[in-house]
């Protein structure tokens, strides 16, 4: 599993802008979500990913976050064994290491 950090995570959310073959989602609760997000990352709860499978199918590359990385880890498990071929990537520390990298948050 491929796993970038927060600086290499906020590179290519930037660099990717428009391009619709490249996904973010953030596995955490909505919960979670509503209380702070970061910016241009969709909400896709880890318990939801069955539901958003036609979503992501035709993606070349999906950057996943959660909190800390563990829930991620088990997305991009998860997305492997539902036949996704895309890259899944992981943020190295989830959005714990976005924050404590003095990155924006919603």
């Amino acid at each position: 599993m491929k796993s970038i950090s927060a600086l290499e995570f906020k590179t290519a959310l930037a660099t990717s802008a428009g391009d619709t073959t490249i996904d973010f989602i953030d596995v955490r609760t909505p919960d979670e979500y509503r209380e702070a997000h970061i910016e241009g990352v969709r909400n896709t709860p880890l318990d939801t990913l069955v539901k958003h499978l036609q979503e992501l199918a035709d993606k070349k590359t999906v950057y996943v976050h959660c909190r800390s990385g563990a829930r991620a880890e088990r997305a991009i498990d998860d997305l492997r064994a539902f036949g996704i071929k895309a890259e899944l990537v992981n943020l190295e520390g989830g959005i714990v290491a976005w924050v404590e990298a003095g990155l924006p948050i919603v």
